[in-house]
């Protein structure tokens, strides 16, 4: 699966905490889940899950290795530094969402201001919910044609904004602001590239499920256990994603698995299960 979701080219990030026992201290500390989510067009949505038992940049990097092409995530330091690597060839196209949230939470400041940057953000992903109705051309020309002018009145005002000496150093506009414009790069990425979102919310959503379900299994039990919880999960999550019963897959495929040949593993990923089931009566 990890496979399959690398040549897509295009993966939506996100992680989220999870508590993990410490053996013999009798409590809990804070592990991660980290989401790896395909959002290609057309492609397999494949949801791939991580456990570590720590939030270190090793965690991304390392995974991401051999991935060529875009991420989708947030401003955490491990995606910038891939970004700006040699040794990965990576683009990480920023999220819209996450800033127009920290203009949302600036109530001190400008705001008419920020009135103004909000409106026009919304203006964005207005335009934007029609691009991704159309094909990859037409994606592309509104982007060009309507998007663009907007993200430059963004950019203007906002850099304007720091040049008129109004903004407190430490206030949260002054943060919004700065959030975007030491990556301008990354949020204008999507404009010019029909593959890639304006947002994360793919991944947003992905790991969602999970912070759902740790409610009521609380926490996991080992580093090992984490690590099979998380392979579970993207069993699971994948084939939901794909509209596949999870039940009914896995008790399929840990029949088939004792005789199924190794080589052709690959034949039981749930998008070519379910493509099979369908073909044939033999899977039904």
């Amino acid at each position: 699966m990890k496979e399959r979701l690398f040549e897509q080219g295009v993966i939506f990030t996100d992680d989220t905490t999870v508590n993990l026992i410490v053996n013999g201290a009798g409590k809990t500390k804070i592990a991660r889940v980290w989401g790896y989510i395909g959002g290609k067009p057309n492609a397999p949505p494949y949801h791939l899950y991580e456990f570590s038992s720590d939030r270190r940049e090793i965690h991304p990097m390392t995974y991401l290795k051999k991935f060529k092409g875009i991420i989708h995530a947030d401003a955490y330091s491990a995606y910038e530094k891939l970004d700006h690597s040699e040794d990965y060839e990576i683009c990480w196209a920023a999220c819209w969402a996450h800033a127009r949230r920290k203009f949302e939470n600036a109530q001190s400041g400008d705001q008419e201001f920020r009135i103004k940057i909000l409106r026009l953000i919304r203006y964005l992903f207005l335009f934007e919910r029609t691009a991704l109705a159309g094909n990859a051309k037409r994606r592309l020309e509104i982007r060009q044609n309507d998007e663009k002018k907007i993200v430059d009145e963004i950019f203007k005002m906002l850099k304007g904004k720091v040049k008129d000496n109004t903004l407190l150093p430490k206030s949260q506009l002054a943060e919004a602001i700065g959030y975007m414009l030491c990556r301008e790069e990354n949020f204008r990425l999507y404009l010019d590239k029909s593959e890639t979102r304006m947002d994360n919310n793919i991944a947003e959503n992905g790991v969602r499920k999970l912070v759902i379900g740790r409610k009521n299994w609380l926490f996991v039990g080992s580093k090992r256990s984490g690590k099979a919880m998380a392979n579970l999960l993207s069993l699971v999550q994948s084939c939901r994603a794909m509209k596949i019963d999870p039940q009914k897959y896995l008790e399929d495929i840990f029949k088939r698995l004792p005789g199924h040949p190794h080589k052709n593993i690959a034949q039981l990923l749930p998008n070519l299960w379910i493509k099979k089931k369908r073909n044939n009566s033999h899977y039904r």
